[in-house]
């Protein structure tokens, strides 16, 4: 909303999401929030270790697995308004 307020499904939507209810949001916000988490926890894990390359790298594959994934969604949407 132009004044900052978040419209009342958007705001259950966000509460949803938040109380981590996947299926109140979807599958594709359930997908995506989990993907998160483990790109987190992969961080937290080796944060200064010596390995720690590898899970950086990891968390590079699970965010780049998730990127594909949101861009075959719009692709699709926008197929089916055409």
């Amino acid at each position: 909303a132009p004044d900052g307020d978040v419209p009342a499904d958007e705001e259950d939507l966000l509460k949803a999401a938040r109380s981590g209810e996947p299926a109140a949001v979807g599958p594709l916000v359930a997908g995506e929030l989990e993907r998160q988490v483990r790109i987190l926890e992969i961080l937290a894990e080796t944060t200064g270790t010596a390995g720690s390359g590898a899970g950086l790298r990891k968390a590079l594959d699970l965010s780049t697995e998730g990127r594909r994934v949101l861009r075959a969604v719009m692709s699709r949407r926008a197929r089916g308004r055409s």
